[in-house]
């Protein structure tokens, strides 16, 4: 669990965009392998000692983006936690409406119970606080228990849940740096947004609290819930419903359709695969610049 140069950058962006930071959790103590020149000036003057991965703690950086009150939770002591508890076990109310900023650098993919623990993760926070994830999305297999798609936290950080997402980031970690893209929502896209690709992809997620959460959470994929009739509700970040009507593609995707046989679902596995699913789709994947990358308010 550690913060490096993606979430870093991600971490500042929030700060810049007056993100609070006062009263701070991190999910597992937090080491930094960020490149100092990557920090600016919330690089910390001095490494404060040294993780089992012979990295410096994140205190101070963290310190330095404005944690006055800094926490970690972990279910051991090992690491030098103050909060010690298992987020596989409901949270309890003394725990709820206690942090402003809560930070996972690679937690909750390897907690058995994840509904669990992302809800007690909501619960803590505070009312118009943030919670900021960074986590594995794919070609990961093996390092967790589990890795994320995006239209996960589309639907979990909802307004009906009690939550405003206001960034979600792919980032694709190549040999010689990383490369960032903006998602669309797939309720607004009115279909699925699926990648393949060749590289580790993780997640960066930022979701403000801006009511308490309901007894019981709504998620639902989006595409099923057009099936049923039910209505869909696009991400807040999003600028609206851009479905796509028919065109070139679709006028190809009725000619492959009309071959016989077993034909046309090769076709269309190939195509999907080889070209809808990539990062270079930008019906799906807008790509940014992680180095200006500045949060919208």
């Amino acid at each position: 669990m550690g913060i490096g140069n993606d979430s870093a950058r991600f971490l500042i962006a929030a700060k810049e965009a007056g993100v609070e930071f006062s009263d701070t959790i991190t999910l597992g103590r937090q080491w930094l392998f960020a490149d100092a020149a990557r920090l600016g000036p919330y690089s910390p003057d001095q490494a404060e000692g040294t993780s089992r991965g012979r990295s410096p703690w994140a205190d101070a950086f963290l310190r330095n983006l404005g944690a006055v009150n800094l926490r970690c939770l972990d279910q051991s002591p090992f690491e030098g936690a103050t909060l010690l508890y298992d987020l596989g076990s409901p949270l309890p109310p003394e725990l709820h409406d206690t942090c402003d900023f809560l930070f996972d650098g690679g937690t909750l993919e390897h907690i058995y119970d994840f509904p669990v623990a992302v809800r007690n993760c909501m619960a803590l926070l505070r009312r118009g606080g943030h919670m900021c994830l960074w986590t594995p999305a794919n070609n990961e297999c093996g390092h967790g228990f589990y890795q994320f798609s995006p239209e996960l936290f589309f639907r979990l950080f909802s307004r009906r849940n009690g939550f405003q997402l206001r960034s979600l980031m792919l980032v694709e970690q190549r040999a010689f740096g990383s490369r960032w893209y903006a998602v669309r929502d797939p309720a607004a896209m009115g279909e699925r947004v699926c990648c393949v690709n060749t590289h580790p992809l993780f997640l960066l997620v930022l979701a403000k609290k801006i009511a308490p959460i309901p007894e019981s959470l709504s998620i639902y994929q989006s595409d099923y819930l057009v099936e049923w009739g039910a209505e869909t509700e696009p991400a807040s970040l999003e600028t609206g419903n851009k479905r796509h009507g028919p065109g070139l593609k679709n006028a190809l995707l009725r000619c492959v359709l009309a071959c016989p046989g077993h034909i046309p679902r090769k076709i269309i596995r190939m195509y999907r695969s080889r070209v809808v699913y990539r990062l270079s789709n930008r019906k799906f994947f807008t790509p940014v610049k992680p180095e200006t990358f500045v949060l919208a308010e």
